[in-house]
């Protein structure tokens, strides 16, 4: 009788969490309530434009795009992924994701002719179907997860869990639901086909799957050719080095289906080769521009651990799931360490790229196509953990993973994480908090022309005296370089702060400010200026005995050129009220990057709004 449950959900638990998926997509986009959602967006613009370049308005420069976008995206810009290559614009991205929405995108291309509907590529109905379609194609890496992990001797209780928190307790969701135009679903998808088919040649010698596996590499890294790095996890897939070197053999006994498969797999990856050709006349071009790699400059911790986008922040379960890692290591030596080296020329690679948080996202959204290999540690330690009570706190840990991801993706969603500049202090400070007065609290940051209101005090310092309130800094005797006299205030490799205002609520007249607001004013100079550096302004409100109760950070990016190098700065603030006359406020930059900065005739002024 017990087995009669299993043999259903067997059949049917893949398809439950499809369901699921489908309700949560329909919801989350307005369907049930007939709003209308702009589901191609972001950087999914970029991926998804290749469709109705090619099939609609035979366009490669995609100059369509600013007619259509206000029609539809009420609001806001077009996003810039077109680069100037040879004096050719390019879409930066990869077609791979294109390629893989096709289906969905051409019937809704056609149903939207039939029903006499704009069949201009971004209507309600394409909308939709390309949510549609990351829904299927996570659906799809789902069902090769779950495969993948019977391969590994799961049950089907056990293997329906993890896919489970594979889906609730990532961030594999919010790409699935809220940006569905993204690459990471598909990637998902392509990613676990792979190492499925991979493992089932080493397990089993199916001839049969030799053909899939390198079609599904094609696919992949016609995605995002740094999917390529799969590759480096098959001896971990193996299992020993002997099953290694066995399932070479097998494959190039095989060297009909190798060859066949090859080719195939070349072909698909081509599809990139007559894009480029037909937009620039070359075959090979790097369309990221300015956007590389720094390989001397890892950032293995800022993307492990980082409040910003740290992958075990974030994605708690991934961190839970390394127990899996220490039962491997007794019991196949050879597998652990191959997932460990593996693990960290992942993470090193991925923490070498100039924007190692990957911009606005939620989460550390480049793992989100790894993640199947992070199931196969969840199985092993459901497997394997002997004690019964660390099994079931293993679980109940697991469990947890799923209403803390699934609070920080609607937290996301309604502004109350930040996109990308999350800190240690905004993550504590809004951890699980979902009332409409958090949303947009660390967003908060109008523009200064924003601010209006009573001027309430005003504090200068041009760095040439000391001034009263003003304390610490690195000043500098910088001759006839300074803006204005001598003197300016250097920030470097050691000096990270600027010089500090120190206030109490008494003197800086915080207290009488029930909606205060702060706004800078002032000169800086840096031996290079990049869209990328990270220099913040921050304000800081503590308790005479030095507790802290207020912090926030602004990015410094409203730079104005002026003369000899310096530029005009102007950044406003919008902070909370001081409790009391003697609690002080301590304001500055801050220069995490350690980059060489002088700044200037520093104004800081503090209004009360309107």
């Amino acid at each position: 009788m017990t087995a009669r449950p299993e043999r259903f959900f067997n059949r049917t638990g893949v398809y439950l969490i499809l369901g699921i998926l489908l309700t949560c997509f329909f919801y989350s986009n307005g369907f049930f309530s007939n709003k209308k959602s702009g589901i191609i967006r972001s950087d999914g613009m970029g991926y998804y434009s290749y469709l109705p370049a090619i099939f609609i308005y035979n366009d490669y420069t995609q100059s369509f795009i600013h007619k259509k976008v206000p029609l539809y995206y009420e609001g806001t810009g077009v996003p810039e992924y077109m680069e100037t290559i040879n004096g050719q614009l390019v879409d930066k991205y990869f077609v791979g994701t294109a390629v893989m929405m096709y289906p969905f995108f051409i019937t809704a291309h056609w149903l939207n002719i039939y029903f006499h509907k704009p069949a201009d590529g971004y209507s309600i109905l394409y909308q939709y179907f390309i949510g549609l379609a990351a829904v299927f194609y996570a659906f799809l890496g789902i069902f090769f997860c779950y495969r993948l992990l019977k391969l590994y001797g799961g049950g089907t209780y056990q293997s329906l869990f993890i896919c489970l928190l594979i889906v609730f307790a990532t961030n594999l969701y919010y790409y699935v639901v809220n940006e569905p135009s993204m690459s990471h679903v598909f990637s998902f998808a392509a990613i676990t086909s792979f190492l499925f088919y991979c493992k089932g040649v080493f397990e089993k010698k199916e001839k049969t799957f030799i053909v899939p596996a390198l079609i599904s590499l094609g696919i992949l890294i016609l995605i995002r050719p740094i999917n390529l790095l799969i590759i480096f996890s098959l001896p971990f897939l193996a299992g020993s080095l002997r099953q290694l070197r066995e399932g070479v053999v097998f494959v190039l006994r095989n060297y009909l289906l190798l060859i066949s498969g090859s080719i195939i797999a070349f072909l698909i990856v081509s599809i990139q080769f007559l894009i480029w050709y037909k937009q620039t006349g070359n075959f090979i071009v790097y369309s990221y521009s300015n956007e590389r790699f720094y390989f001397d400059r890892p950032n293995f911790i800022n993307v492990l651990f980082s409040y910003r986008k740290g992958l075990f922040i974030y994605t708690p379960l991934c961190l839970i799931s390394f127990a899996g890692l220490f039962v491997l290591f007794r019991k196949n030596r050879f597998g652990a360490i191959s997932f460990l080296l593996f693990f960290i020329l992942l993470i090193y690679i991925i923490s070498c790229w100039h924007q190692w948080y990957y911009g606005s996202s939620y989460g550390f959204r480049p793992m989100i196509e790894y993640y199947s290999l992070f199931a196969i540690l969840l199985l092993l330690a459901l497997q394997h953990l002997r004690k019964k009570w660390v099994k079931i706190l293993f679980i109940l840990l697991c469990v947890a993973a799923i209403p803390v991801n699934q609070i920080q993706a609607y937290q996301y969603k309604y502004f109350i994480l930040h996109w990308d500049r999350m800190d240690q202090f905004k993550y504590w400070k809004t951890f699980l908090k979902t009332g409409y007065k958090w949303y947009g609290y660390v967003w908060d940051n109008p523009e200064p022309i924003d601010i209006f209101g009573v001027l309430m005090s005003t504090f200068k310092n041009d760095f040439e005296t000391d001034k009263k309130g003003w304390q610490d800094g690195k000043i500098f005797d910088a001759g006839q370089n300074a803006l204005s006299g001598k003197n300016v205030n250097q920030l470097d490799s050691i000096e990270l702060f600027s010089r500090t205002l120190i206030t109490t609520g008494k003197e800086s007249k915080l207290t009488e400010c029930k909606k205060p607001a702060v706004i800078v004013y002032g000169h800086i100079k840096s031996e290079n200026f990049n869209r990328n550096d990270s220099l913040f302004f921050v304000v800081s409100h503590q308790h005479a005995d030095g507790q802290i109760y207020f912090y926030k950070t602004r990015i410094v990016d409203s730079f104005y050129k002026g003369k000899n190098g310096w530029y005009w700065l102007e950044i406003a603030m919008k902070i909370d009220n001081v409790g009391g006359e003697s609690d002080v406020t301590k304001m500055y930059f801050w220069n995490p990057e350690k980059k060489r900065y002088w700044l200037d005739d520093i104004t800081i002024k503090i209004f009360e709004q309107k």
